[in-house]
Order: structure tokens, then C-alpha cells, then sequence
């Protein structure tokens, strides 16, 4: 064991590694005796250490900067190993073990155990691409070039030219190779059977100028061709060539069979499966990295491998054709582009790309270990905090970018981020971005969550956690809620007890209003039954008698009993049917009829449906007594009393009509004091004021002498108008 160890690891495999002067050494505990240390790093530069990330990939830090070893180990053949160019357009494994590289002059290389040597440049060596490979058998095979057709030879390394015309592509089956071609500015395809070594001529496309850059035979011996307008295939019995209609005008790349499928690869649209008449695509909607396909190859387990414009793709299908896809990344030693050709064989798979050969295990998996995240920085509102694990926010502060990474040498390009943000509504959102813009977020507690995956989607299972908090305005916080709703809560209680004092004071005079009204009623009461009517009547119950007119007499006193009766009922309300007031007013008006010897009529009319309405009750009382006593007891004769209740809109409107003297002739007539004739009116008009503060309706009185609006017509009217009163 050298002396100048420097560092010891132990490995996942439980090797020592041996961090030397001169390299890194790997030794073996389980063996004691007879073992020799392998270089298995850096032979000749100086170690310090060595470190394996979560990818699997070995990190040495030497005297000459830091070396990194990838995972996957994959091996590269360059012009270290015998190539003459790096920039590699073909490469093809044929049976027995050999291998092939050309380029862009036709010249051909095979590989002698792990170098290359020369094999022959077909043609003068110019500007020749060697555009195919097609083995027919082990040592024998054919060379596509853009000038010519080649079949080559391993044995003593010859080649015979059997085509003149530009290669595009070859398709083998049993002993029939399809070829497609250029001819100057025709395009046509040829058959050449291998027993009888003879080329047959198959009928020209629809159109001559259409390439056909791909070509394949099925298991029937049915001729296809990929090309730039779609995809075309041979009828036998009609001798042409048809046009299948369901890869309308679609770019061919290549076709290929796999599990009795035709594998179509196109430019800008994917992968197309046809089984039978059924299509199955494939798309960067359903896995696949990219649309633009420049080629398709099946390896010997039937996987089909697909190159892309941004990487190489390995798809696996069951027997129902279902996919499951593999991308390769620069974790497992694989470009992501320039890759020009693929061939298998030996269980590997050998690119042909501008940097060399390179050969991967075909069934290579790198690790793909989730990536973990870290939180690198917030920003917002002029501060900044770095690897945060928790941020507060101010209200005003609400607006943060948050800038975070996953670390990973190889496959750096490739990294996905997806984030969510609990707390809010928003569904989980994927990224190729390294920050997020968080904007307007409200006051409150979110929890922001950020995975990352690579190239093969296997995202890591426990998320970076940022916590964020927004605090709200002072006048959300709960000490300033709660002294608003304390304040609330006083004034509530104050505007109650004010409340309970306006209701109560409101009470208190709706109480003394109703005692108002009952002294007004009684003073009513007492107005109607007031002396002088009292005395006229038993005055006039005398006269009868004294004319022995016992009749007239007792007719007088039962109707005066009734009138009383009725006043002392009805004066308990404070409201009476419109039928009952009108009929206590018959009453009345009879008595007066028959003391005044009938020197007057009277007529009372009720619009039909408003006798249950009610009114006030002896509301009319004091108009139509001062009718009689002021107005008609004056004429002798002729003498009219009319009292009428209507409607009109919402409104009722009580009138009391006579065409008795007037106001100013019953002065001159009345001897009685004025202020005694106005007291009835005095008493009613403080009735009315009294029930429309208690009710709250409106009720108006307009006492009218007819002489004012005609000279020549005398009495009085009295217009009483009744409004929201509840009972109509």
C-alpha cells in the first residue's frame, strides 16, 4: 500500500478508496491476503479527498482542480481510440460482433477490440455522406452515400459500386431490400432481390419531386415509404403506390416495426402507432420530450428509442401497447442532442454523435434520486433575508419573490420545480423557473411547498417548506376588533336604555292622550246630553201630554230613552261602525223632526260596503246638531239635512249638508252665548287632534257657508276626510 495516502472513503459497495499522490486506489476489506489495489480514478494526479452526492456521482478534489466521475459510467470512443473525426454520422453493429463508423467523405471505420482502424473510403473521398448502413450478412453489406450505392465486403475489404444515384434509405426483409432514391430531380424506389442479384423498378409517387427518406417492409412483403407529405405504401395488384390518408401530409423521419406495428417518426408531430386502422400517437402530451423526431430505432428487446431535438427517449411497450418512457440525460453520460445515428448489439447501444461513439447499457436507469430544494432568498420591500425557513410579512409588505435551487451537476438544464401555496385557492403549478412571484397576498398564514424533478419526472416526495405569514392592519388585529366591538357593545347598551326611555315617555303619553280623549269623550257625552236638549225634549213630552197626545208622547219618551242607551254604549268606544253611528244619528234627527214639528227632512246615504268600516265614534254628533239648532230650526218650512259617507281614493269623506239660515243669520237669531255654541266644536276638534296623535291617521275638518262661493244659496256644509285609518 503506497505511504502518501491522503484521505480514505468508504463506498456504497463497502470498498476502500485510497486518496493518494498519485490517484485514487479502491481495495477490497473482505479480501486479507494476495490483493492488489486498482486505480479506479485520476491515475497520476494528486487526490485530496473524494465525495459521492445523492446522484451517485464520485467528486475528487486533486492538485489540478476538481474532477467528476458521472454515475453511469459510459464509454466514449474518440479519436483517442483511433477515429479519425469525432463528428460520427453513422454507426452500425452487424452480426458477429464487428462494428462500423462513417462519415461525412464515405470513409469507414471498424472497430479491432476497443480501437478503430481504417476499413476503406468509398468513391474519390469528396464530399460523399455516408447516409446508411444495411447488413446482409455477416461480413456483407450496403453503404447509402449521396453518390452512389455501395455493397461492401469485410473479407479482403472491397466494395463494388452497384448505384449511381443519391441514397436516402434501405429497408430489409428475407431477401428483398427496398431502396428509395434520388435521380437527379426524380425520386423513385427499387427493389433488388438478393438471390438473383437483380434490381426491379417500382412505379414513380404521385408526385416525382416528394422524398422519401424512410422505408420499410411488413410481414405481408407490403412496400412503405415515409415521406415529406405523409405516408405512402404499395398496392400489388394496382402496381402504384398509395397514399394513406391518415398521416396526412406529416413529415416522415423513419419507419420501423415493432410487435407487428408500423412506428411512424415524425418532424413536427410525434410518434404515430398504426395497428391495423387504428392510430396510437405519442407527444410531449403524453410523455414523450419533444415533437420533432428525428429518427426512431427498436432494439433487440423491441424498446423503441427515439431521438429527439432535445433528447433521447427510450419507450417500453406492453402487449396492449402501453408506453411507459424513459429520458436520457446528461446523468447517464447522453447528450442531449447531436446524437446522429444508433445502432444496438452486445446488449449496449452505441450513438454516433460529433463528440465520438458513445456506448450505454441499453437497459442503463440512472438513479434518478429526487432533487431536493433549498430556499435561497426572499425579497420584499426594500429587505431581504437569505436561506430563509420563515418570513413576516407587514400587510403593506404583501408582494415577495422567493428565489430557490436544486442541485444537480448533470442534470441541471433539466430540473422541474412544481409549487403550491396552501392557504390560498391556487392548484399546483409547474416551472422551469428558480423564483416565484408572490403578489397581493392577503393577511394570513400559507405555507408554500416546492418539489423538484428531473428529465424523468420522479419528483422528491418531502417538499421544501417555506412558512409566510402576512400580518394584518392594526385594524384587523384582535385587540383592536375587540375595543371596536367594546365600544359597539357600550353603545348598543346606550342606544337601548335611550331607546327604553323615547318608549317608555311614548307610552306615558299615549296614556295620558287616552285619558285625554276619555275627558274629551265624557265632555262630548256630556255636550250631546247638555241641558237645553234635556229641557226642549221633557218640554216637549209636556206639551204632549198636555194635548193629551199620549201616543206622540210615549213614542217621544221611548225614543229619547233609546238615544240615551246608545250615547252611553257607544261612548265606551273609541271607534264605531259607520252602521251604528248613522243609526244613534236617525235617532237623533227624529227627535228634533218631531219637536220641530217636522219643519225639516233629512236623508242619510252610506256608499254600499262601508257600513262595517269604522270611525270615530259621535264624530258627527256635534256638525249635525249644530246643523239643526243653528241652521234649520230658523225656517219654517223646507228645511233639508243630508248626511252622506263615501270613498275617494284612500280616504273616507263624511259630510253633513243643510240649507238652513247660515253662520251669520243664526247670530242674529241665536240668543244663547257664543262661546256655548262653540264649545261642542271646541270639544270635537280636540277629539280629532287627540286620536290622530294616538293612530296615526289624519282626519280634517272644512266647515263651508254656502254664501260664500253663491249669494244666493244659504246653509252650511261641513267636508270631514278621514285618512289612514286602519281599519279601512
Amino acid at each position: 500500500m503506497p505511504s502518501n495516502i491522503l484521505d480514505l472513503t468508504i463506498a456504497k459497495n463497502g470498498k476502500i478508496w485510497s486518496c493518494t499522490t498519485s490517484g485514487i486506489l479502491e481495495y477490497d476489506p473482505d479480501q486479507t491476503t494476495g490483493q492488489k489495489p486498482k486505480y479506479i480514478a485520476i491515475k497520476g494526479i494528486v487526490s485530496y479527498s473524494s465525495f459521492i452526492d445523492q446522484q451517485g456521482n464520485c467528486w475528487y478534489p486533486t492538485n489540478e482542480g476538481v474532477y467528476m466521475q458521472p454515475a453511469n459510467k459510459t464509454l466514449i470512443y474518440t479519436t483517442a481510440e483511433g477515429l479519425i473525426d469525432n463528428n460520427v454520422l453513422i454507426v452500425k453493429y452487424l452480426p458477429g460482433g464487428k462494428l462500423l463508423a462513417g462519415y461525412s467523405n464515405s470513409a469507414i471505420m471498424i472497430r479491432d477490440q476497443n480501437s478503430f482502424k481504417p476499413l476503406y473510403t468509398l468513391g474519390d473521398g469528396q464530399w460523399n455522406r455516408l447516409k446508411y448502413i444495411s447488413p446482409l450478412n455477416n461480413n456483407t453489406f450496403f453503404a447509402g452515400t449521396d453518390r452512389g450505392l455501395y455493397q461492401c465486403s469485410l473479407t479482403g475489404n472491397q466494395y463494388t459500386k452497384i448505384l449511381e444515384f443519391s441514397q436516402k434509405s434501405a429497408s430489409i426483409r428475407n431477401n428483398t431490400v427496398l431502396i428509395s432514391q434520388t435521380n437527379n430531380e426524380k425520386r423513385n424506389q427499387l427493389i433488388y432481390d438478393l438471390e438473383e442479384k437483380k434490381f426491379t423498378k417500382l412505379p414513380e409517387l404521385t408526385t416525382t419531386t416528394i422524398a422519401a427518406p424512410a422505408t420499410a417492409i411488413d410481414e405481408k412483403g407490403i412496400y412503405w415509404l415515409g415521406t415529406v407529405q405523409g405516408l405512402f405504401y404499395y398496392n400489388p395488384s394496382l402496381k402504384k403506390f398509395i397514399h394513406d390518408p391518415s398521416l396526412s401530409k406529416n413529415r416522415i423521419t423513419s419507419l420501423n416495426f415493432l410487435k407487428g406495428r408500423l412506428i411512424i417518426s415524425t418532424h413536427s408531430d410525434g410518434v404515430f402507432i398504426r395497428d391495423g386502422q387504428k392510430i396510437i400517437r405519442l407527444n410531449t402530451t403524453n410523455g414523450l420530450i419533444s415533437n420533432i423526431c428525428e429518427k426512431a430505432y427498436v432494439d433487440e428487446k423491441e424498446r423503441l428509442w427515439v431521438n429527439t431535438d432535445k433528447g433521447l427517449s427510450r419507450i417500453t411497450f406492453d402487449d396492449r401497447m402501453h408506453s411507459s418512457i424513459y429520458h436520457f440525460s446528461a446523468a447517464d453520460g447522453v447528450p442531449s442532442h447531436m446524437i446522429n445515428n444508433i445502432t444496438f448489439g452486445e446488449g449496449k447501444a452505441f450513438l454516433a454523435t460529433s463528440n465520438g461513439i458513445i456506448m450505454i447499457n441499453q437497459d442503463q436507469v440512472s438513479k434518478n434520486q429526487p432533487y431536493k430544494v433549498y430556499f435561497l432568498k426572499a425579497v420584499f420591500k426594500d429587505s431581504i433575508v437569505y436561506y430563509p425557513k420563515k418570513i413576516s410579512l407587514k400587510y403593506n409588505q404583501n408582494n415577495a419573490q422567493i428565489s430557490y435551487t436544486a442541485i444537480s451537476y448533470l442534470d441541471e438544464k433539466d430540473i422541474k420545480y412544481k409549487y403550491l401555496l396552501s392557504g390560498t385557492e391556487n392548484d399546483t403549478v409547474i416551472t422551469e423557473e428558480s423564483a416565484l412571484n408572490l403578489g397581493a397576498l392577503k393577511p394570513g398564514n400559507y405555507i408554500l411547498n416546492i418539489w423538484a424533478s428531473g428529465k424523468n419526472n420522479i419528483w422528491n416526495k418531502t417538499p421544501a417548506v417555506l412558512a409566510i405569514v402576512v400580518k394584518p392592519p392594526f385594524w384587523e388585529e384582535f385587540w383592536f376588533m375587540g375595543g371596536i366591538f367594546l365600544l359597539l357593545l357600550i353603545l348598543i347598551i346606550i342606544i337601548y336604555r335611550h331607546r327604553i326611555n323615547i318608549i317608555r315617555k311614548k307610552e306615558a303619553e299615549k296614556t295620558e292622550r287616552k285619558k285625554m280623549i276619555a275627558e274629551l269623550e265624557m265632555q262630548a257625552l256630556r255636550a250631546q246630553i247638555n241641558p237645553h236638549f234635556i229641557f226642549n225634549v221633557l218640554n216637549a213630552i209636556q206639551n204632549y201630554y198636555g194635548k193629551e197626545d199620549e201616543l206622540n208622547a210615549n213614542y217621544y219618551m221611548a225614543a229619547f230613552s233609546d238615544l240615551i242607551r246608545k250615547t252611553l254604549t257607544h261612548s265606551k268606544e273609541h271607534w264605531n261602525t259607520i252602521e251604528k253611528e248613522m243609526a244613534m244619528l236617525k235617532t237623533y234627527i227624529e227627535l228634533e223632526q218631531m219637536r220641530f214639528k217636522n219643519h225639516f227632512t233629512y236623508e242619510i246615504s252610506v256608499e254600499p260596503g262601508l257600513e262595517q268600516i269604522k270611525i270615530p265614534t259621535m264624530l258627527l254628533q256635534t256638525y249635525t246638531e249644530n246643523s239643526i239648532s243653528h241652521g234649520l230650526r230658523y225656517l219654517k218650512t223646507g228645511g233639508t239635512l243630508r248626511i252622506s259617507c263615501s270613498t275617494k281614493e284612500d280616504s273616507i269623506i263624511c259630510i253633513v249638508e243643510d240649507n238652513g239660515v247660515g253662520f251669520e243669520k243664526a247670530r242674529e237669531f241665536d240668543s244663547r252665548p257664543d262661546d256655548y255654541k262653540s264649545m261642542g266644536l271646541k270639544i270635537t276638534a280636540g277629539r280629532i287632534s287627540a286620536i290622530n296623535e294616538l293612530y296615526g291617521t289624519s282626519i280634517s275638518t272644512e266647515i263651508t257657508d254656502k254664501k260664500t262661493t253663491d249669494p244666493t244659496i244659504q246653509g252650511t256644509i261641513v267636508r270631514i276626510t278621514i285618512k289612514n285609518t286602519p281599519f279601512l
